[in-house]
């Protein structure tokens, strides 16, 4: 056998064997890249280039190509996720989940991945009686409605009675104001 025969397989798999990413060779005999021959899934191609030899007039004679497209596969890095807060508001004095939150609720849900966690926090505004047992009731009732909704517990890792901490609108004591009256869920 010559060796400009086995060289572009050989090269291929000195690049396969001393590489972090997978890399194949293939081709059709009209030298396109056949269609199997793709990135595995949670793979993603980074680069390709052609592996070329001298070829023999046997090949060219039975059509194959004298150049063969080499491509390298790396595994897909999670993309890092910016944690994101949703907020569902509460009338005054109460701890009660809303059905026009179940819009909140759902898309909650729906931007779960099987690694997400969530915190939440509850908070009162400053004219609500017990702002810290009242703030921990809203975050446990909107726990509830998450679990029933079917985000796993297990996914909920925090519950916070931020109560009248790090409120979004300042008022004076005894104010009533809407927008502090309200349960933030984040999501990392």
């Amino acid at each position: 056998m010559k060796l400009w025969t086995v060289l572009p397989t050989l090269l291929a798999l000195t690049l396969a064997a001393y590489s972090p990413v997978r890399a194949e060779t293939c081709a059709t005999q009209d030298g396109k890249v056949a269609p199997e021959c793709r990135c595995p899934s949670q793979t993603k191609r980074i680069s390709s280039g052609a592996l070329c030899s001298v070829q023999r007039p046997e090949d060219r004679a039975a059509g194959l190509p004298s150049c063969f497209e080499q491509y390298e596969c790396r595994p897909i890095a999670a993309a890092a996720r910016s944690p994101r807060t949703m907020m569902i508001f509460m009338d005054w004095g109460l701890a009660t989940v809303s059905p026009s939150a179940g819009q909140i609720i759902e898309a909650i849900r729906e931007s779960m991945t099987p690694s997400s966690r969530i915190t939440i926090s509850g908070h009162t505004d400053r004219s609500e009686e017990r702002p810290a047992q009242l703030a921990r009731a809203r975050a446990e009732a909107v726990r509830e409605a998450l679990i029933a909704a079917g985000v796993p517990g297990r996914a909920i890792v925090r519950l916070d009675a931020a109560g009248t901490r790090g409120l979004p609108v300042a008022t004076s004591a005894g104010e009533r104001e809407p927008r502090n009256r309200f349960v933030s869920v984040t999501i990392r």
